[in-house]
């Protein structure tokens, strides 16, 4: 996999941490980050996140299940809670640096 080289802000974030946030958003595909981006800004995020769904013609928990699927795998952790209204708040800051 090759993961795009960008120079980042410096935060508390260790290289580690960097390295699976960075290949965590690089796996996403284009509808699953316009989900999280959603989550970020906390404004009507349901019917935003159906309207995402239905024009992808999926569920919405099924999209959701990747995503945390992904995370699982890179993280090692799930990010985004079962009420599916919020991305984990220790995940959030890191979520937003590497999210384009």
């Amino acid at each position: 996999k090759i993961i795009n080289d960008e120079v980042m802000p410096a935060q508390t974030i260790s290289n580690e941490e960097t390295n699976v946030f960075k290949e965590f958003t690089y796996n996403l595909t284009e509808p699953e980050k316009e989900i999280l981006h959603v989550l970020l800004q906390k404004e009507n995020v349901k019917n935003k996140m159906f309207q995402i769904a239905q024009n992808q013609n999926e569920m919405l928990e099924v999209m959701v299940s990747n995503i945390n699927d992904k995370a699982l795998e890179t993280i090692g952790d799930t990010i985004i809670e079962s009420d599916m209204a919020s991305v984990y708040e220790d995940y959030e800051n890191e979520i937003k640096t590497f999210l384009n």
